[in-house]
Order: C-alpha cells, then sequence, then structure tokens
C-alpha cells in the first residue's frame, strides 16, 4: 500500500513519503490495517524515509540520508540548501538526534515536494556519486 502511494493512483497525484505513512497511520488508528504492522514499518522507515527533502526550522533544505531507529522524526540529513536556498559548496551533513553543542538547534519544519520546489534529485545524486 505505501509503494502504492507512493505512485500515482487511480488519476490522483502520488503522496510524499511523510503523507503516506501519515494515511498508513491513520488508517491503523481506525483498524482499517493492523495497527502493530504500521507502528514496525515507521520504526523501519521513519516519518521522513531517506530521499525525503525536507525543511529545517533554521530554513534550511536538504535530503534524509539515514533514520535513527527509534527517533522517528530525527533522521541524518544532508543540508543542501541556506536559508535564501542557495546551494551550499559543500552538503552539511547533520544527525538531528546528536546535534553538536555549538551549532544551531534544527528539528524538521516540513516535508517538501521536490517537483513543486523545482529540485532534480537526479543531478543530486549524480554530482554526489561522480556519474
Amino acid at each position: 500500500m505505501y509503494e502504492t502511494m507512493l505512485g500515482t493512483r487511480e488519476g490522483r497525484p502520488p503522496l510524499l513519503p511523510a503523507q503516506a505513512i501519515k494515511e498508513l497511520y491513520q488508517q491503523g488508528r481506525a483498524q482499517q490495517l493492523d495497527l502493530g504492522l504500521v507502528e514496525k514499518m515507521v520504526r523501519c522507515l521513519g516519518i521522513y524515509p531517506v530521499g525525503s527533502l525536507i525543511e529545517l526550522n533554521t530554513g534550511e533544505r536538504g535530503i534524509v540520508i539515514a533514520v535513527n531507529p527509534g527517533k522517528a522524526l530525527q533522521p541524518v540529513v544532508h543540508i543542501l540548501w541556506n536559508q535564501t536556498h542557495q546551494r551550499y559548496a559543500m552538503p552539511v551533513t547533520v544527525d538531528l538526534a546528536a546535534p553538536d553543542a555549538d551549532a544551531p538547534l534544527r528539528t524538521i519544519h516540513r516535508g517538501l515536494d521536490p517537483t513543486v520546489e523545482g529540485y532534480d534529485f537526479a543531478i543530486y545524486f549524480a554530482e554526489s556519486h561522480g556519474s
């Protein structure tokens, strides 16, 4: 169901990963799905799965690169854009579950749709992997 929600379904646009997880959780709470299984999936994927585009409370934007088990709202993030959406020369890697004492406290403000925001992740991944 999760994979189906991420694709175009019955003419509806695809959901963002965080939206799909929220919908599955709501279905679990309504006893339409096994809530225990949904919760296990959330523990594995996190609220913001790897590859999710997010905006931080600082205004910076980045991509989730790893999930911290048991800390669904605190993944590891590659921060790629500053508060004015200018690309950093080098990504800043931040573990939201283990912030540096001298860095600003960062939290996820919201998930973003890369298509709506105009970000092409194919270019980012090609650049970051030397392709």
